[in-house]
């Protein structure tokens, strides 16, 4: 069995700075979450007004429901049910 070869030094130091940026971008949203729950309320307490619409996956669903629409036998029924929200 042919012996395996060590990885080079730059693989080790390209998985590291991978690690470290994943465990900041981690940190960052886990330390702003909070900040972005206030931020959408008013002054008062209030909850803020938002625009009707869905909070699911904007770019992944919405392109999937536009996919499903274009191959049915409506497709502008995509544009009607956001023209109605």
């Amino acid at each position: 069995m042919p012996a395996l070869c060590p990885a080079p030094a730059w693989v080790a130091a390209v998985a590291l700075c991978t690690l470290l940026a994943a465990a900041a971008v981690g940190l960052w949203t886990l330390l702003s979450w909070p900040g972005r729950r206030r931020r959408a309320s008013d002054d008062n307490g209030a909850a803020a007004r938002l625009p009707p619409g869905s909070f699911g996956w904007p770019v992944v669903g919405e392109t999937l429901d536009f996919v499903s629409c274009a191959y049915s036998s409506r497709p502008e029924a995509f544009v009607d049910k956001r023209r109605l929200l």
